[in-house]
């Protein structure tokens, strides 16, 4: 089963396995699929994925690859109670994967139930593990087994195991927030949920949520028009098509490669629009009816108003926006590294790339710059 030479990351995850990846969030039926894939790529015999409730300790989802559905629920009824490496996991750091004789000796092996009685009968013989933290109050434990044939994990298998850490910690964060809010719909007097618009790709529009056209009337930013969102406003006019233009279709899914829009408007409102994919929000199960939700929100008092505007008027990174807020602040550029937590290379190589897009050369005019923004957003 597994290569002497380990598992390369780069060969483990691309665009299709991470579209049937989040495609899972919202259809439990395609786990089961999404990870024999990931175990085909990894090369292990099985995997098994599970979502804990932290105070209780209890599952509250599993799902596993190349594994027989029976053998993956005997496991949950009836050994996971007994495992006593769930805890341990606990004490070793998020996205760090761990071998089973990190987690027991030999003799706690010999003796556990989980270990001569499920491992033997499946021909498990290593292990390794991880846990990585989901929603508050959830955590995850993702577990690559493989036969003692294909021999123990090397260090590049771990490092792909490692890379796909993330996305299984999103995936299932995400799960977590469909499942709350299906839940939320059924419930009678449920809570508002947060201004925002659903629309196509071509900008029509197909649900108001909350007080999303209120907000927008008082701004006099947006407005429909021939049943499309569109705006009398030039220049959010030009934000809102660029947000669009830039998106791309893989594999028939959406993406967006466009931030946050943070502009002041005529009426004076300063209006954040945030556009989502469908199908990565809280409105994934109306991804067939619509392919982007664009939250809206008053930026009025917010002190990240100024950055966003930064970002959005000149297309500056979270990064490069946050360099410059902070060098308005007065803070020096080995100050500024140490709060990124990067290297003064790399805040060297954000500042440069602030001074090239906002076509400025000196610290002093990047700082009068974001200055300004900040005074028209307290004003």
């Amino acid at each position: 089963m597994a290569r002497s030479a380990g598992t390369d990351a780069a060969l483990v995850i691309d665009v299709s396995l991470l579209d049937e990846l989040y495609g899972a969030v919202f259809d439990d039926g395609l786990w089961p699929s999404v990870l024999t894939r990931i175990a085909d790529r990894m090369r292990v015999q099985a995997n098994h994925l599970t979502l804990i409730d932290e105070a209780s300790g209890a599952i509250r989802f599993g799902a596993a690859g190349r594994l027989d559905p029976a053998a993956t629920h005997e496991y949950e009824r009836d050994y996971y109670p007994l495992d006593f490496r769930i805890p341990r996991l606990a004490a070793h750091t998020d996205n760090r994967l761990v071998t089973d004789a990190d987690l027991s000796t030999e003799t706690e092996r010999r003796h556990s139930p989980v270990h001569q009685e499920w491992y033997r009968r499946h021909e498990i013989e290593h292990v390794l593990a991880g846990r990585f933290s989901c929603e508050p109050g959830y955590w995850g434990v993702v577990a690559f087994h493989r036969l003692r044939r294909a021999g123990h994990f090397t260090r590049e298998d771990c490092a792909a195991a490692e890379h796909l850490v993330p996305h299984l910690r999103r995936a299932l964060s995400l799960r977590l927030r469909i499942h709350a809010e299906r839940g939320a719909c059924a419930t009678p007097g449920a809570r508002s949920r947060r201004p925002a618009l659903l629309l196509k790709r071509d900008r029509s529009v197909i649900h108001v949520e909350g007080s999303a056209a209120a907000l927008l009337r008082e701004a006099c930013c947006l407005l429909v028009r021939d049943g499309k969102l569109d705006s009398g406003v030039p220049a959010v006019a030009r934000a809102l098509r660029q947000a669009f233009e830039r998106m791309s279709v893989r594999d028939h899914n959406l993406y967006l490669h466009h931030g946050v829009i943070a502009l002041r408007c005529p009426g004076g409102r300063l209006i954040r629009l945030d556009p989502v994919p469908v199908r990565l929000s809280e409105y994934a199960h109306r991804a067939g009816e619509a392919d982007i939700v664009l939250y809206v929100d008053g930026l009025d008092g917010c002190r990240d108003a100024p950055r966003e505007m930064m970002r959005t008027r000149y297309a500056l990174t979270t990064k490069e926006a946050q360099v410059v807020e902070m060098l308005s602040d007065g803070l020096a550029l080995a100050a500024i590294a140490d709060t990124l937590q990067v290297s003064r290379n790399t805040a060297k190589t954000h500042l440069q790339s602030a001074f090239r897009k906002t076509g400025t050369r000196r610290q002093l005019e990047l700082a009068a710059l974001f200055n300004r923004l900040r005074s028209d957003a307290a004003n």
